[in-house]
């Protein structure tokens, strides 16, 4: 499972999270009539998503645009936050690819607390 442990948010003093997440939706059948495969890196601020079947990418501005009504991608003002997010994007595309792990129960954490 990819992801991290979220019982640091409860069990401990200093509370770190992270400030971005990799989101993946798979199309195993290549479907038309399904929803196509999709892949995003979304934070607070903005949202890249990038559509594989249509080697199609978007960029919107979640605070300004949080119905994401204005995609962004091509907005010259913009190149370095979408260059940013899209080079971040294949970072955590990897490491979701490869990190396949289960996490550190609660029950672990509980113990080292003692």
């Amino acid at each position: 499972m990819q992801g991290e442990d979220f019982a640091e948010l409860y069990l401990e003093d200093d509370k770190k999270w992270r400030k971005e997440f990799y989101y993946e939706w798979p199309d195993p059948f290549e479907n038309a009539h399904f929803i196509p495969a999709v892949q995003a890196l979304i934070r607070k601020d903005y949202k890249y998503i990038y559509w594989p079947q249509h080697n199609y990418h978007q960029l919107y501005d979640m605070v300004k645009d949080p119905l994401e009504l204005n995609d962004l991608h091509n907005d010259s003002s913009l190149s370095a936050i979408f260059s940013e997010m899209k080079s971040q994007f294949a970072v955590l595309q990897a490491d979701a690819a490869g990190n396949v792990t289960t996490p550190v129960g609660v029950t672990e954490k509980l113990r080292k607390r003692k």
